[in-house]
This record gives C-alpha cells, sequence and structure tokens, in this order.
C-alpha cells in the first residue's frame, strides 16, 4: 500500500547563478521583483530571496551552491530549470520589459489558449510569463 502525502504548500525555485548582485539588478529592475532577505558569502553576496505578488524567487551563487551541495549535480546532464510565472497583464509585463532583456519567444497564444511569452536572464534560465484566462 503507497503511503498517502500531504499536500504540498507551494515551489519556490532557486536559480543558481555566477553573481547574485547581477541577477538582483535584472530581476529589480527588468522584471519588477523586490529583494527581501540576502546573505553574505565570501567577498560577495551568497544568496538572495525576491519576491512577486506571491511568487518567490531564490538566486544562489554558484560557489555557495557547490560548497552547500558538493556532488549534487551530474557533470554529464547540467541543471536546467523552465520558470513559469502567471500574471494579470501580459501585455503591460511584455510591453515593461520591452528590450532589456533576450526575448525568446514573443507574446503570443499558445495551443492551450493561454497568451504567454518567454525571455532568458543574463545568466541563461527561461522564464516564461502566462496570463491565466
Amino acid at each position: 500500500m503507497t503511503k498517502k502525502l500531504p499536500k504540498h504548500a507551494r515551489v519556490t525555485p532557486i536559480l543558481i547563478v555566477p553573481d547574485v548582485d547581477a541577477a538582483v539588478r535584472f530581476y529589480v529592475e527588468v522584471l519588477g521583483f523586490k529583494l527581501t532577505q540576502t546573505m553574505p558569502g565570501t567577498g560577495a553576496t551568497a544568496f538572495a530571496i525576491l519576491e512577486s505578488g506571491g511568487v518567490e524567487w531564490m538566486l544562489q551563487s554558484q560557489r555557495s551552491f557547490d560548497t552547500d551541495m558538493p556532488g549534487a549535480v551530474d557533470p554529464k546532464r547540467p541543471l536546467q530549470v523552465a520558470c513559469y510565472i502567471d500574471t494579470p497583464d501580459i501585455q503591460a509585463v511584455y510591453d515593461a520589459i520591452g528590450n532589456r532583456a533576450v526575448i525568446v519567444k514573443p507574446l503570443h497564444r499558445a495551443p492551450h489558449g493561454l497568451l504567454e511569452f518567454y525571455l532568458r536572464d543574463p545568466d541563461g534560465h527561461l522564464i516564461g510569463f502566462s496570463q491565466p484566462e
């Protein structure tokens, strides 16, 4: 018999970045997040938490991640993740970002019917935005 698991409360992505401070600038200045917490590291910020509405985002330096989780990443299969953010006014988000980020898929109606677009942050992470019907 399989044990019943409790319902999960939320998912908070931790994006691994080479420079937390530079990543924070992008997420605050371009995507409109608010910096809520930082943790210093050796010579640079090791960790940061950002939020926007109900979305929470964590950024961790590669150096800090390697120290905290030695051997966690399979070198034959690098970490890859795409994050997807629902927003109530996707056109306003798309217009506000403008050319301040690399848009990899412009605003469009997806086959599932929602409006969405995708961008790549300066560290290569794929971030999608969607407007629920």
